[in-house]
């Protein structure tokens, strides 16, 4: 019965955490997020492949950790022997079942590590499609800046040409002015002749 609880305990623990991996993989949803996270903290300047070779590592290693760690633990405060642990895992490597089920779970660890490494391929596409977008956003920043331009050089040449015609315009303006000046004493030259002729008339008849 003591034999049973020390073996279980350490297993149970390992399978909590295999299945807490399972759980955040099979969230496709979760893993997205994460991606888009990354994104954002490799803008920020994180080295995005050093958080994926951890967390490789880890997966790798969470078997190993685990039981270690329970072991060591149990060690320390006196609740197993050293032969016992020995017994136990004699036991153990001679039992079928068992091994079919830490092979099973050494397999969980790879496909977790696979599911680390097509997130890495991903985020890799993800960065490519974001480079795509930038020089397409470029080519069509640039279009909108010749096409701005265009309009601006035909408003001022517009623009130029109402100044000429405005000009031109002051330049009829003036003549017509002076055309009127001219005809302006034309009319005063008649005006005065034609009293000068009426007095004349005037005198003559009196005489």
């Amino acid at each position: 019965m003591k034999d049973e609880k020390i073996v279980n305990e350490p297993l149970k623990a390992h399978q909590v955490g295999m299945n807490n991996i399972t759980d955040l993989f099979k969230d496709q949803s979760s893993v997205m997020n994460t991606i888009n996270e990354l994104v954002k903290a490799q803008k920020n300047g994180l080295d995005i492949r050093d958080f994926l070779n951890v967390q490789t590592t880890e997966l790798e290693n969470i078997s190993t950790g685990n039981l270690m760690g329970l072991a060591n633990q149990k060690l320390n405060e006196g609740a197993i022997d050293l032969g016992s642990i020995m017994n136990v895992a004699s036991t153990l490597l001679k039992n079928e079942s068992v091994m079919n089920s830490l092979q099973g779970l050494g397999k969980g660890n790879e496909s977790a590590a696979k599911n680390t490494a097509k997130a890495s391929v991903d985020l890799s596409e993800i960065k490519e499609v974001n480079e795509q977008h930038l020089v397409q956003m470029k080519a069509e920043m640039a279009s909108i800046k010749e096409l701005m331009e265009k309009e601006l050089s035909q408003i001022k040449t517009g623009l130029e040409s109402v100044h000429d015609s405005i000009q031109k315009l002051s330049i009829d303006i003036m003549a017509i002015k002076l055309e009127l000046l001219d005809t302006n004493r034309v009319v005063l030259g008649l005006g005065e002749q034609l009293s000068s002729k009426k007095k004349k008339d005037k005198n003559n008849k009196t005489s």
